[in-house]
């Protein structure tokens, strides 16, 4: 390999896998991949784009690969939200504007019934029986989930708050709080209720992945790494938990091992797309060319309308440009 060859290689455009806010004209895009609880996607489910204040935007469906695209977007944050009958409801923060922020990947998590709750009732991301905390906190938490079916997050975090006071060991209303906390922005707060949650809870990975992507949302990508690397000890199957993993050793320039954990994230989702990116990324910070070529071909054949398509094949041309450049033709 001559020295040349390898400097236009470096040149060539990087695409984060997940870049999810592509600037057209002053526009942009918000897009989402939609998991189920076995890493299967959810297929034409209904996604609710709503501005701050709860103003809906615009509502999708995702399509056969669970992804999900708002598109033709002011600058600015949004929530993410996704109500489906038999599940836990979603709500996320989304920023328009920001290239290079990570695509989001939402799980779906199945909802329980509290012992004795009528069929009907709700309840905020149940992972264990409530039995065992005190009768007034699990009143306090089930009121706090129809706050949250109200819109009433400021009244949903007094009550979890208040939960939590009663039974400070109440691991539910410490990770629903955490997800109030970082709807609103309250980023430092989310992150103490996810580590409460992580150290009650030993066996859940999800503390572990909000706290994962919390971090790598601030550049903390070393702390980013450790609570990854829990995650995926704690589930090794977990699609978000390596996908974030994967983002976070390739933010460290970890390359070898960013390529070991996105391979293994790679079996175990049919939506591919985004990890064939970001390995792209990857193998290009390697200057792997044979992998890095390998990887656009398969996301272009297995995405012809991928929401990157475009940038995959000016990535690609690019490639094949700096080969003959080079002196290399195969």
């Amino acid at each position: 390999m001559r020295f040349t060859w390898a400097a236009q290689m470096s040149a060539c455009i990087v695409m984060l896998a997940a870049a999810t806010a592509n600037a057209q004209g002053g526009r942009f895009e918000i897009e989402g991949i939609l998991l189920h609880a076995d890493n299967t996607t959810c297929q034409d489910c209904p996604v609710t784009l709503e501005a701050p204040g709860g103003v809906p935007v615009a509502t999708t469906l995702t399509n056969g690969a669970g992804s999900f695209t708002f598109k033709e977007l002011k600058a600015g944050t949004y929530i993410i939200r996704i109500r489906i009958d038999g599940y836990e409801e979603i709500e996320q923060r989304a920023e328009a504007g920001v290239f290079g922020s990570p695509r989001g990947f939402y799980a779906l998590t199945p909802r329980r019934a509290a012992p004795g709750a009528a069929q009907g009732d709700r309840v905020l991301d149940v992972s264990k029986s409530l039995e065992r905390y005190p009768r007034d906190a699990v009143e306090m938490y089930k009121k706090a989930s129809k706050s949250v079916e109200k819109n009433k997050p400021e009244e949903a975090v007094q009550r979890l708050e208040e939960a939590i006071r009663i039974a400070p060991d109440f691991y539910d209303a410490h990770l629903s709080l955490g997800k109030l906390f970082r709807t609103a922005g309250r980023l430092d707060d989310a992150e103490r209720e996810w580590i409460a949650a992580k150290d009650l809870n030993e066996s859940s990975a999800e503390p572990l992945v909000l706290l994962s992507a919390l971090y790598t949302e601030r550049g903390a990508f070393d702390l980013a790494v450790q609570a990854g690397e829990e995650a995926v000890r704690r589930d090794s199957r977990s699609v978000p938990a390596l996908l974030n993993l994967g983002l976070a050793l390739y933010q460290t320039s970890q390359w070898r091992r960013a390529e070991t954990v996105l391979k293994m994230a790679l079996d175990l989702t049919p939506d591919r797309g985004p990890i064939r990116l970001l390995l792209a990324n990857v193998y290009l910070k390697q200057r792997d060319w044979d992998n890095l070529r390998l990887q656009l071909d398969s996301y272009l054949r297995e995405n012809p309308d991928g929401p990157e398509r475009e940038a995959a094949e000016t990535m690609r041309r690019q490639l094949d440009q700096a080969l003959a450049a080079g002196g290399r033709n195969d």
